[in-house]
């Protein structure tokens, strides 16, 4: 199959699968409800840690506006781990064709929102999930930057780039990079206390250690390299693409850090409101573990 036409069937496919499951009645939300619903108070442990950071954000309005936005991250967590362990594998095999299938899962998210943003704007009143809600459609210039890279670099990629072993790493890497952030998703339920925070708080420091190495230390400079190589390689009008998307996504990172900054001072203007500061008095106080791996939490979350 021609490269260009395996490009449209991979991206549609993806983007059709992965709207399906991301609908409420999708059987991965059926199964987080499930996994929520065993655990005592599991479902005001979603609610508690949704509204922990302050904002005000529809996920922090009611139990199941906390639900689906927990079930997102679930359905995140899938998704992104389905495409960065086909990407690895093709690193690790030296395969092509696992690297068009890996990459595809990205390439057909951002068609997906894409299409929905687009959707949601022309006519509000039928949007679908995720964006039907006012605080997603904000969003939603932050969204199309984040998938910038993968539908710009990563359709120049599929065309000539598939047996690179640097980019099948560098997608393996970018897609993954998140993963370890989304680890403690089955303790949100769990009755907050400090041992299950000093595991949060482990795990954060390693989820944004993590982050920071692949979008940043590994990133910029093999983009850097990539580049060049593209436009001499391949011509100037698919390295002009990639060197853009390079920038586009480099601009995403920046943002990233922003807000994940924004929502830490956020949540810190909360906890020092009065309103907090008596409910503190009347009742358990935070421990500082607990607020570090909060606070990582949010800066980890932004990506």
């Amino acid at each position: 199959m021609h490269l260009a036409a395996s490009l449209v069937l991979l991206a549609s496919c993806q983007a059709v699968a992965w709207f399906a499951l991301s609908q409420p009645r999708s059987p991965i939300f059926a199964l987080v409800r499930w996994y929520v619903g065993r655990f005592p108070g599991g479902r005001a442990h979603v609610l508690q840690r949704a509204r922990a950071d302050g904002s005000g954000s529809v996920a922090a309005r009611s139990e199941e506006d906390a639900m689906f936005a927990h079930c997102m991250e679930y359905l995140i967590l899938a998704h992104h781990g389905c495409g960065a362990g086909i990407a690895l594998l093709s690193f690790l095999l030296g395969s092509p064709r696992l690297f068009l299938l890996g990459l595809s899962f990205e390439i057909g998210e951002g068609v997906q929102h894409a299409l929905q943003i687009a959707h949601a704007r022309a006519w509000p009143a039928r949007a679908t999930a995720p964006f039907h809600s006012a605080d997603a459609m904000a969003l939603a210039p932050y969204i199309l930057l984040h998938h910038s890279l993968g539908l710009l670099g990563g359709s120049v990629a599929h065309l000539y780039l598939s047996d690179n072993a640097d980019v099948q790493l560098l997608t393996a890497l970018l897609l993954g990079a998140a993963l370890p952030y989304y680890t403690t998703l089955p303790l949100v339920p769990l009755r907050p206390s400090d041992r299950i925070a000093r595991v949060e708080l482990l795990v954060q420091v390693c989820a944004f250690s993590f982050i920071v190495w692949t979008r940043f230390v590994h990133f910029l400079p093999l983009a850097w390299r990539l580049a060049p190589a593209i436009c001499e390689a391949h011509g100037p009008i698919a390295g002009r693409i990639a060197g853009t998307s390079f920038c586009l996504f480099t601009a995403f990172n920046v943002a990233a850090l922003l807000r994940g900054a924004k929502s830490l001072a956020a949540s810190f203007r909360a906890a020092q409101s009065p309103t907090t500061a008596r409910r503190r008095a009347s009742g358990p106080r935070t421990s500082a573990v607990r607020r570090a791996s909060h606070s990582l939490e949010l800066l980890s979350g932004a990506f």
